[in-house]
């Protein structure tokens, strides 16, 4: 009997520890729910830090090629922090060089019928006109123009800006493409870095 009573106390114990120093499991709708993610960038050298190191600038003529990109339209110039400071790395693209507007492509892998969503850094070429820059994005089924005002910028602060397009993949090969539509191609283009893609529901 005493025996019993015993075993009785201790499983009573045992109950109370467990309640007090755990406390109750939560149920399903008490855990929050985890917070999504931008998922796998499938840019190549989205800013541009892969390949030729410039500490000013080096023009990249059509057809020329650094990692993941190629020259089309124009040529550009690949510049360095000695000019301005990029929001990711030391290096970024001007669309327009002393010849004129130019522009960068790059092929995606993508999945036919996906959507995507681009994101990227820009700004214009504060040093000289116009003083509305016209940046062209074509990516998958759409394209947009994006215009940035260089005024009370400078060097020091060229006032980057992050912008976003959604688009479909047509095919498994999706095109990626930034250039310049000013209309004096004067050598002072719309500046990109920092770009991103990636799949979205």
């Amino acid at each position: 009997m005493h025996t019993d009573l015993l075993k009785v106390l201790f499983v009573s114990v045992l109950l109370a520890v467990g309640t007090l120093g755990c406390g109750t499991l939560p149920s399903e709708k008490d855990v929050a729910p985890a917070a999504p993610s931008e998922g796998r960038n499938i840019v190549q050298n989205g800013s541009f830090e892969l390949g030729p190191q410039v500490r000013v600038e080096e023009t990249l003529n059509v057809g020329d090629e650094i990692p993941g990109w190629f020259a089309v339209g124009g040529p550009v110039d690949l510049t360095g922090s000695a000019l301005w400071r990029p929001t990711d790395g030391y290096q970024c693209i001007d669309l327009e060089e002393r010849r004129g507007r130019g522009g960068i492509r790059q092929i995606l892998n993508t999945t036919s019928g996906s959507k995507y969503r681009l994101v990227f850094d820009c700004a214009g070429n504060p040093d000289g006109p116009p003083k509305m820059k016209r940046l062209v994005v074509i990516a998958g089924d759409q394209e947009a123009e994006f215009n940035l005002n260089i005024e009370g910028k400078s060097r020091w602060e060229v006032g980057w800006v992050s912008k976003s397009l959604d688009f479909k993949a047509k095919s498994s090969h999706t095109t990626l493409e930034f250039r310049s539509a000013n209309e004096s191609g004067l050598c002072y283009g719309p500046l990109v870095d920092n770009v991103r893609v990636y799949a979205i529901n």
